[in-house]
């Protein structure tokens, strides 16, 4: 569904700027000398509303020295770090600055959660018996409620000296002062006990909530161990890896987890494609065949909203299927046998279903990407992606996916504003949030949602 923001300005001086900051950027208007029109002199082209500054960052190809365990970063003050999500800044802030700050340990401890590297830090970030106070920083970006961060930390099996990390935020732009970061996200093992720190790749995360609109900054991962160091009664090493931000609760694509089926792709499922359908060929006795397939926005009965996945004839004859459908990290959510005659349905959400399911899976579906098995009878899942067939043989057979959510499209934004009794307008893929601003003052802000067709508002 496009989206229009129709904006009514006026009483404007000649010359003023004026900025409308979008949930993926900011556009800047200014106005004509002696025409009164407000022309956009910034174009903002995003890959899409849900991944305009969404991001994954598994922290491979660093800058020169990353990757060697004697090389490390922010022990002399803030610095920069280039990955491919952007900057990043390290800053060892410890009283008294140790061996290490932040580095990426390959092999020598343990290996990265995916891929090569990881990010890592140890009790040699301070001396003696000390206090641990370390930041790593996110690149900059506009926060808003909804948003998601999720990463992965681990520490050594069996380590008797525990770890502590919390994932903070800062709303104070591209300040790197770690006393910015002040509000706390999450914590790991946040009373320092023993075994309290994940001694495997463990995934934690959160959801932003609790902002006034739009908020620029950054979140940072803090190294924060009391009594900590090479004399101390705590601290030893932690990795971090595959942090992975996601606007509006949608992440970027990631590298596939360790342990992930090799997949055929089905790409985002969105109520603008109708329905997906893609051949299963036969298969040979216990094969199971492995699609992945991504879920734009999170589905929900109550909007309403739908999603649908079920089997059909190919036209080769009937055929008793069996389908499961996993979560990116390996988490069966539900399997299905025979729905519809011998053939399978999962169905979320409510509406018109088009399959013919009712829901009865379950009332919602977060928005991501999932892993789906597709199988004939008679066949096992288990967690992480565990799937075996005692089928003999099957026919092929059609694969369905259906929903009434919207995928987020190009974000184009051109056109004029008039400034007299002319309108502008701008249309956008998905629902958005706006804030315009009058110098620093807001002078009118709200947010599109996904059932409206536009968007207006006058300002005198």
């Amino acid at each position: 569904m496009a989206h229009r923001y129709i904006f009514l300005l006026d009483h404007f001086a000649t010359g003023e700027k004026v900025q409308i900051r979008l949930g993926f950027g900011t556009i800047l208007l200014y106005t004509q000398t002696m025409k009164r029109v407000l022309i956009l002199s910034s174009l903002i082209v995003g890959a899409s509303f849900a991944s305009a500054q969404s991001f994954y960052e598994g922290f491979e190809n660093g800058p020169a020295g990353w990757g060697g365990a004697a090389t490390t970063f922010g022990n002399a003050g803030p610095e920069d770090l280039v990955f491919g999500s952007g900057t990043w800044v390290a800053h060892n802030a410890s009283t008294s600055i140790g061996l290490t700050g932040w580095y990426s340990n390959r092999t020598d401890v343990f290996p990265a959660y995916a891929e090569l590297d990881q990010l890592c830090a140890n009790y040699n970030s301070t001396t003696g018996a000390l206090d641990i106070n370390s930041f790593f920083m996110s690149p900059v970006r506009t926060f808003n409620n909804g948003d998601k961060i999720r990463f992965w930390t681990r520490t050594t099996e069996a380590s008797p000296y525990p770890d502590r990390v919390r994932l903070v935020l800062s709303t104070s732009g591209a300040s790197t002062n770690y006393t910015d970061f002040s509000t706390e996200l999450t914590a790991v093992n946040p009373l320092l006990t023993v075994g309290g720190y994940p001694s495997s790749y463990t995934a934690f995360e959160v959801t932003l909530s609790g902002l006034s609109g739009p908020t620029s900054g950054r979140f940072a991962f803090h190294y924060d161990v009391t009594n900590g160091g090479p004399l101390g009664d705590n601290s030893n090493f932690i990795g971090i890896d595959s942090v992975n931000y996601g606007v509006g609760g949608v992440y970027a694509p990631e590298p596939p987890p360790p342990g992930a089926p090799t997949a055929i792709d089905l790409g985002v499922i969105s109520a603008s494609n109708s329905t997906l359908t893609t051949l299963v060929p036969a298969l040979a006795a216990g094969e199971v065949k492995w699609y992945t397939f991504t879920v734009p926005a999170n589905v929900d009965a109550a909007t309403p909203d739908f999603f649908e996945i079920w089997t059909s004839d190919s036209g080769a004859g009937s055929e008793d299927t069996e389908i499961g459908v996993y979560t990116s990290t390996g988490t069966l959510v539900a399997s299905n046998d025979d729905f519809t005659g011998l053939f399978s349905n999962l169905s979320w959400g409510a509406g018109s279903f088009v399959g013919g399911g009712a829901g009865v899976t379950g009332t919602t579906l977060a928005a991501g990407t999932y892993y789906l098995a597709a199988s004939e009878y008679n066949a096992a899942f288990s967690p992480n992606w565990g799937v075996t067939s005692n089928g003999l043989g099957s026919l092929a057979f059609n694969l369905n996916l259906a929903t009434s959510v919207v995928a987020a499209a190009n974000v184009n934004l051109t056109g004029t504003l008039n400034l007299n009794d002319t309108s502008g307008t701008f249309a956008f893929n998905r629902s958005i949030s706006y804030n315009v601003m009058q110098g620093t003052t807001s002078i009118a802000s709200g947010t599109v949602v996904a059932d409206a067709s536009s968007e207006s508002f006058s300002i005198s």
